[in-house]
């Protein structure tokens, strides 16, 4: 491997882990959110369909127990907003570290060895083979893997189902 085939790949990793982790945190997570908050909705409104329901005046009574388990998740657990915190700070300090190692050790081996790295020709190179890419992939998530269902809808209803029979019985 020649030094400009290094330094093209280490250009290309970092190029990589930005790109993304920024993919990631703007449109897949959100995307993702929401998509299984979908597939939940379904399958709960599902179950419900199926359940075997006695007169409304004791569906009301009973169903009064889930009122304080919905107030305490309407707002996302402190431990795990926390752990999201720390996992979104360590990807964006990781990357930082990424580029801060790339541009020092190309500025230590162009001014202290001697060494040419031709950086604005393979950085260009790679911004511009990352575009074609990321026009690619996000054809693919938009059109694809937007619409993939990643959980079957009979599993949350029954759970959900097993859950509430738990709590009546």
């Amino acid at each position: 491997m020649t030094t400009e085939e290094l330094w093209d790949t280490l250009i290309h990793v970092c190029i990589l882990s930005t790109v993304l982790s920024i993919l990631y945190w703007t449109i897949i997570e959100p995307v993702s959110e929401k998509a299984l908050k979908r597939e939940i909705n379904n399958a709960i409104s599902k179950a419900i369909e199926k359940l075997n329901v006695p007169p409304a005046p004791l569906v009301r009574k009973s169903a009064d127990f889930l009122d304080k388990p919905l107030e305490l998740m309407e707002d996302q657990d402190p431990v795990t907003a926390q752990n999201n915190k720390v996992v979104k700070f360590a990807n964006v300090a990781v990357v930082l570290v990424m580029w801060i190692a790339l541009f020092g050790g190309s500025w230590i081996m162009q001014n202290k060895c001697g060494m040419e790295i031709p950086m604005k020709k393979l950085l260009v190179v790679n911004v511009v083979l990352f575009g074609i890419i990321g026009i690619v992939e996000y054809m693919f998530f938009s059109r694809v893997g937007q619409k993939f269902a990643p959980i079957v809808p009979s599993t949350v209803a029954s759970l959900f189902l097993e859950n509430v029979r738990k709590k009546l019985e």
